[in-house]
């Protein structure tokens, strides 16, 4: 066979050149991979910053809830109101504090002295280090 086919290169990856041998070898450069290490360490940041979103949304969270649960719980305390009104306040040991606060409410339409009992709108109010809550309801003033 005239003219002879070009030799394979034999196996390893082993090529003639210029009279050496020279053999290729798998694997990273250090350029890919310290760019691999940079896009891992950019995926990683951003990954940790959602995680501690979220950590930090949760217990926001679990705070907003006890506090509304302490502002019921002193609503609750309270079934009527003494006549005039009342404010009243108090602080915990895990650092909530709370306040109740109750005005007559003005009668609707009607003459103060022709009604038999008063209404008073009640607020509480429960603050922590990083926010508070109020919630408002309506109570019957309390008869002798």
């Amino acid at each position: 066979m005239w003219p002879p086919k070009a030799a394979a290169a034999p196996l390893g990856g082993m090529r003639h050149k210029g009279g050496s041998m020279r053999r290729r070898q798998g694997g990273f450069t250090l350029l890919e991979a310290l760019v691999a290490f940079v896009i891992l360490a950019m995926t990683m940041a951003v990954i940790y910053q959602a995680a501690g979103g979220s950590v930090r949304a949760t217990v926001e969270g679990e705070r907003q809830t006890y506090a509304l649960v302490l502002a019921e719980s002193v609503l609750n305390n309270y079934r009527s109101v003494p006549p005039g009104g009342m404010v009243r306040s108090g602080e915990l040991d895990n650092g909530y504090s709370w306040r109740i606060e109750a005005a007559e409410r003005p009668p609707a339409g009607e003459d103060r002295d022709q009604i038999s009992w008063m209404l008073y709108d009640v607020q509480v109010q429960i603050t922590w280090s990083s926010g508070e809550i109020r919630i408002a309801s309506v109570l019957p003033e309390a008869r002798p």
